[in-house]
């Protein structure tokens, strides 16, 4: 609008300006070489621009003339570009499809229009690269670090082709002087930091972090957990040898984390050590209410050194008071009652995982009650037996893979804070009938207050498989009693035995001792319980083989 405006003004000053000479019109004398020219001053000025025009039109003229050599060169090259730039086109489409010939194809004529252009070597690139040709690539790669605009782009495919083939230092190498070049380009950051991680470089992990968080590449809270967890990896490092550095390092890590496991552990078991029991167990206590862990109830009912196992008992209750903790919680208690042989605190700990699908903790933990509390062989048995076929517990997980210790990064993909504490998800391969019908028996005969019916556990299309406990503890070759306790349960004068009555079912116990006639009535004998292991000759304590199992 306003360039209207201006248009307008400009016509409007140079018609008042023809008019004013108009009304004033006067007479030009010229006197030059014996000549007198006489006119008016509207007839000069009309002189003057018609002279300005036409040489404006002969200078264009000669221009035109002396540029045409220019003029059809760049007809030609706007030509070829533009053929070049179509060729590259459908050449990216044919190496995105996968179609390798058309793609060479299209990238030898892009080479002919547009040599040397960045996009035509990355086109190459790529082309060699599906044809499996790796050396060509690696090649075109490396030329294209002599050109500043595609250095980056060359590094980018040197790294790439270094993780192919296995070689990290060279990855690393590529990663390290792409991230020099640029701190705010993203792969870099994140590859760098990754294979600082996985040499345990953790120091320069943290410098790498830091300048990914001042690019702004990842946000603050993000940022913040990545370091707390490298520091809890150098205070895992230094707890052995220099104790107070790794206190430092888990105290940094839990003040930026505090849901992190880990560095509560450590920070809780190195003040309990030096005797700052209660920064201990503020510090447990606070991980404990975010994220509860059965390393953490440990480490909190053992703060105090030289306690008494009911000691620790009162500990944890006091704990459990203030933040229940879930199924973890309920399970670290009753593992604390088992240690103070308080049966009654045991078992009424554990009393709400009874109900639904127990799990392989749960049935091993009931069958060490049963044991301390009662010497129940069979009951033993029985809980054994189904830990066995109980699902999974949880443990640190990261991609799948599953370790019963925490990590700072994932042995699979090598990246940052990947472990979590959860139960693993696996499919169940190749499950035959006899299996699941046998799995079937055993559920049916559980009792009622188990939980719900087999259908629950085992869906049609989403079948998961479970570890056997023999994976995770001794395989229970030998569920005795001890010498001692077999001596004080059996009678030397006689011998128990179940006798049938009239309907084939068990019926009363009936003591039978040499002097007296033997009835003449078909002796039923009990079968083994599920996976017994039958008489052996080297027997083994069961609270041995419990023991092994919470190891």
């Amino acid at each position: 609008m306003w360039r209207v405006i201006f248009y307008f003004l400009i016509v409007a000053v140079i018609a008042g300006g023809f008019v004013w000479l108009a009304d004033r019109p006067g007479e030009v004398i010229i006197n030059w070489l014996e000549y007198e020219i006489e006119t008016s001053l509207m007839v000069l000025a009309g002189a003057v621009i018609f002279s300005l025009g036409l040489l404006w039109a002969v200078g264009s003229v000669i221009a035109g003339v002396l540029g045409l050599p220019g003029f059809v060169t760049g007809v030609f090259k706007m030509r070829r570009r533009r053929l070049g730039y179509d060729a590259l086109s459908k050449g990216m489409l044919a190496a995105g499809a996968g179609d390798a010939p058309l793609a060479q194809r299209f990238a030898n004529q892009a080479g002919r229009w547009l040599a040397g252009d960045p996009l035509t070597l990355m086109l190459k690139a790529q082309a060699a690269q599906l044809r499996g040709d790796e050396v060509q690539a690696e090649r075109i790669f490396k030329s294209m670090l002599q050109i500043p605009e595609a250095e980056l782009l060359g590094l980018h495919g040197l790294f790439i082709h270094a993780q192919r083939g296995g070689d990290g230092l060279a990855a690393k190498k590529f990663a390290e002087q792409a991230f020099a070049r640029k701190p705010g380009l993203p792969w870099a950051a994140g590859a760098v930091l990754m294979l600082q991680s996985a040499s345990g470089d953790w120091q320069a992990a943290e410098e790498t972090l830091a300048q990914s968080r001042n690019s702004k590449l990842i946000t603050k809270a993000e940022a913040g957990r990545k370091q707390a967890v490298l520091l809890c990896a150098r205070a895992m490092g230094q707890e052995e040898n220099d104790d107070e550095s790794a206190l430092q390092f888990a105290l940094k890590a839990h003040k930026l984390a505090p849901d992190l496991v880990p560095s509560a552990v450590i920070a809780g078991r190195i003040l309990a050590s030096k005797g700052q029991v209660t920064k201990a167990a503020r510090v447990l206590a606070k991980t404990w209410r975010l994220s509860p862990h059965p390393d953490l109830a440990e480490v909190y009912a053992a703060a105090r050194q030289g306690d008494a196992p009911r000691d620790r008992l009162k500990r944890l209750k006091m704990l459990i008071r203030k933040a229940p903790g879930g199924d973890e919680g309920a399970i670290a208690l009753a593992r604390a009652g088992v240690e103070a042989r308080d049966w009654r605190a045991a078992r009424t700990a554990i009393a709400p995982l009874l109900t639904g699908h127990l799990s392989a903790r749960v049935c091993a933990l009931m069958a060490e009650i049963e044991h301390g509390e009662f010497g129940d062989r069979g009951k033993v048995r029985e809980w054994l037996a189904r830990a066995v076929h109980a699902p999974r517990d949880p443990v640190w997980t990261a991609d799948g893979f599953v370790s019963q210790n925490w990590l700072p990064i994932s042995p699979v993909t090598g990246e940052l804070d990947r472990f979590e504490w959860k139960v693993p998800l696996e499919a169940l391969e190749d499950a035959s009938a006899d299996a699941l019908d046998e799995v079937s028996d055993q559920e049916a005969e559980m009792p009622a207050s188990n939980g719900k019916a087999l259908e629950d556990f085992v869906q049609d299309d989403e079948l998961e498989t479970v570890t056997p406990v023999e994976e995770q503890i001794a395989e229970p070759e030998e569920i005795a009693i001890s010498e001692e306790q077999s001596d004080q349960a059996e009678k030397p004068e006689a011998e128990q035995a179940i006798i049938l009555d009239e309907t084939g079912e068990p019926g009363a116990v009936t003591e039978i001792n040499e002097d007296v006639p033997a009835v003449e009535r078909e002796v039923f004998v009990p079968p083994p319980p599920p996976d017994d292991p039958g008489p052996r000759e080297a027997k083994r304590d069961v609270k041995q083989w419990l023991r092994s199992f919470w190891q």
